[in-house]
């Protein structure tokens, strides 16, 4: 999967971040499917009640560090869902236990390695490359190229981790009829893969990097 920024001005949402919050209703989103329509859809070894995989710990996390927040009678904010997104419970089980893909790490934040000197495609361990955060309200995507937590690569075969920011940047979606690049109305790139920041991402940005 390509990673890195692209913005354009119709404001949709994006398909990786944990959860959502919506008045009086909150979806926290795993890798498999939980709806009664698509259940059925799921590999077996995907399911949330399944225990070797990843999908139910990782869940089970993220509502509890919710009803935390609420129970504390905090603002299910931006703040709320950066902690969530860097949450390392879990984070010691062996990923080479995950029935779905092994070496995939079992906390939220996801650190996935096989503890290597050098990344092996064959043998990829896999987690977190980049965390985001919406705010559609203020229209505003809260990214971090890296880890949520910020943390630093342990090993080499964390891929990308070396081009790590280790912080949440903000950028602005474009508004309706903006001029976004060359291409008019259609995405602009504001970072390459590897998370260096394009010159076009300055109309963008709104913190400081």
């Amino acid at each position: 999967m390509q990673r890195g920024i692209w913005l354009r001005s119709r404001w949709v949402p994006m398909a990786r971040p944990c959860m959502r919050g919506i008045p009086r209703r909150r979806v926290m989103e795993v890798n498999c499917y939980q709806s009664k329509e698509l259940n059925g859809f799921n590999l077996p070894e995907a399911e949330l009640h399944a225990t070797q995989n990843n999908n139910g710990c990782r869940s089970s996390r993220g509502w509890d560090l919710v009803q935390e927040q609420m129970k504390q009678g905090k603002l299910l904010d931006v703040s709320t869902f950066r902690d969530i997104l860097s949450d390392h419970e879990h984070r010691d089980r062996d990923p080479a236990e995950n029935p779905l893909l092994k070496w995939w790490g079992y906390s939220i934040c996801n650190h996935g390695t096989r503890k290597q000197d050098a990344y092996e495609a064959d043998a990829a361990p896999w987690g977190t490359v980049s965390a985001e955060v919406l705010e559609p309200a203020k229209k505003l995507l809260h990214y971090n190229y890296g880890w949520a937590c910020g943390e630093g690569a342990e090993f080499q075969d964390q891929l990308f981790q070396s081009h790590s920011w280790s912080h949440f940047a903000s950028f602005r979606s474009p508004s309706a009829g903006e001029h976004t690049g060359r291409g008019g109305g259609r995405p602009v790139a504001c970072t390459t893969v590897k998370g260096e920041l394009l010159a076009e991402a300055s109309q963008f940005l709104c913190t400081a990097f």
